[in-house]
């Protein structure tokens, strides 16, 4: 199938959306996503390890997985030792399922931080 989601895990618990949008800027894919989505644990508001981004296209996709797989280089976190995790979502598939997936969430209520 032509997937475009990927499925990002360990990441540090110090990530945010941002931190994976910095990445992947850093490493080319600037322009070629369009959905991040980083959940953040409410009560600690930190990182829940995993992440999603979805890509315009499937080379794109399947480029970023194999690039992305095995990312150690936190800028944002020197020291940080996690390495990056990917595979494909398994969850959900494009940015039409993700849209229908969230846009009902609790996550998505006015009264929830942007950063959740």
């Amino acid at each position: 199938p032509d997937w475009t989601t990927i499925f990002l895990q360990n990441l540090p618990s110090t990530c945010s959306r941002q931190v994976v949008v910095d990445m992947l800027e850093w490493e080319g894919f600037a322009g070629s996503y369009d959905f991040v989505y980083v959940p953040v644990d409410i009560l600690t508001m930190t990182c829940s390890g995993n992440g999603f981004v979805n890509f315009r296209t499937h080379d794109v996709a399947a480029q970023a997985l194999k690039q992305l797989d095995g990312y150690d280089r936190w800028r944002h976190s020197p020291g940080c030792c996690e390495v990056c995790r990917v595979s494909w979502s398994t969850f959900s598939q494009g940015l039409a399922a993700h849209i229908e997936r969230y846009r009902n969430s609790p996550v998505m209520h006015d009264k929830v931080a942007d950063i959740c």
